[in-house]
């Protein structure tokens, strides 16, 4: 029952109805030449169009042409076809996707009374794809998940989820994060949260003056652990390497041939190793990662993705906490789907050992992550920090304007 569906807007075009439109326009045009082109060699291939010299083509050649053409129609077909209509009526509780080329030219529908919620998503690109955040219907019987559109942006999908939930009467709620989060109703203010222990190791700089919040991230720190492991490659090469150091130095062995081992092994095993401890060095009390909250907004500078970005306060939504333990938390509340009962009694200690959390900034455009690797600890810590930080420095101005969410385990 699953459907996707492209990037588009849903508007409302009546007092019951909201409408989507996407693909059709310029790429239904685009298509007509290879939907045409593929009919004629189709035509051709059969006989009905004949050809002068027919009798010389032989057999396989008309069976190339006819493949040909059921390639170029079904491409073409697929462009010249591809605009949909995407209906939510109110009156009679469906939801209308039709397909055709100007005008609908099929369709068909699903009951909306079987769902209660409008629920946003993330789905992750890739190095070809870029981040979704599709808009889903959930119901509580049983019933997979309605896919009513993906949207481009976090903003986007946003709005379009309060445009649906409200217009159906159905419940609003935020999953693209791992806390679910309601987002029904206006923004309620918030009461600053207590902060928690202050970490035992500090891997931030924090600041806070009369310009704003300032925090910077610090790289991580070299353990002896880690060097131990950056030195296996160099004791496994010298010990494989013994034998040919006999061969290496013998009286017959060519000055070029020498000189070519040396350098490679100085410039791979030597050279490469020590610019990179030296850059680590180099980094050691400098922020990779900054960000500065202000009256103006927020400032995220990102020194390793030389990624820089100033956000004004009407697009920033609030900030989250992600991490294993959150995770794990969620599923045993039973927030996630799965069976509490059916986690092992050793995951949640494993979980403390596994740094792979982050702070998450829900803005117009994207989710932004900052502090990717830090302890849990620090995590919940700089969550309350920030947090309280948006309450101060956020002006009152409309009193639609976005909330501040907070994670389950600090509210």
């Amino acid at each position: 029952m699953k459907i996707k569906m492209t990037a588009g807007s849903y508007v409302r075009s009546s007092e019951h109805l909201l409408e989507m439109k996407s693909g059709g326009g310029c790429v239904s045009l685009f298509g007509l030449p290879f939907f045409f082109a593929g009919l004629f060699m189709i035509l051709v291939s059969t006989g009905v169009i004949p050809l002068s010299n027919g009798d010389d083509v032989p057999f396989w050649g008309m069976l190339i042409i006819a493949c040909m053409g059921l390639i170029f129609s079904a491409v073409g077909g697929a462009l010249v076809f591809a605009r949909q209509w995407h209906t939510i009526d109110r009156r009679q509780m469906r939801l209308w996707i039709s397909r055709g080329l100007m005008k609908p030219m099929r369709s068909s529908y699903y009951d909306l009374r079987d769902f209660e919620e409008v629920r946003i998503r993330y789905v992750k690109g890739d190095s070809d794809t870029a981040d979704r955040y599709p808009l889903v219907l959930i119901s509580t019987k049983g019933i997979p998940e309605l896919e009513l559109c993906t949207a481009t942006s976090y903003g986007q999908a946003r709005s379009q989820a309060i445009l649906i939930g409200e217009f159906l009467g159905f419940g609003i709620s935020d999953a693209s994060t791992d806390n679910l989060q309601s987002l029904e109703g206006p923004a309620k203010p918030l009461q600053k949260t207590d902060l928690p222990p202050y970490p035992a190791r500090e891997d931030f700089e924090l600041k806070e003056g009369p310009d704003g919040l300032y925090l910077g991230l610090l790289p991580g720190r070299m353990h002896k652990a880690r060097l131990l492991f950056g030195c296996l490659p160099l004791l496994f090469f010298l010990l494989f390497a013994r034998g040919f150091v006999g061969i290496l130095w013998s009286a017959g062995t060519p000055a070029v041939i020498r000189i070519g081992f040396l350098s490679f092994f100085g410039f791979f095993f030597i050279l490469l190793p020590l610019l990179e401890m030296l850059r680590g060095r180099m980094r050691t009390g400098k922020s990779v990662q900054t960000l500065k909250i202000s009256n103006s907004g927020l400032e995220l500078n990102d020194r390793l993705a030389k990624k820089s970005l100033d956000l004004r306060w009407d697009q920033v939504f609030g900030v989250d906490l992600s991490s294993p333990e959150t995770k794990l938390r969620s599923a045993a509340d039973g927030q996630t789907g799965v069976d509490p009962t059916s986690i092992p009694r050793w995951i949640p200690k494993l979980v403390r050992y596994v740094g792979a959390g982050a702070l998450i900034i829900k803005a117009a455009d994207e989710l932004h992550y900052i502090g990717s690797g830090l302890p849990e600890d620090q995590l919940v810590y700089l969550h309350a920090v920030i947090s309280n930080a948006l309450q101060d420095y956020r002006p009152a101005l409309e009193s639609e304007q976005p909330h501040v969410e907070h994670s389950p385990e600090n509210t």
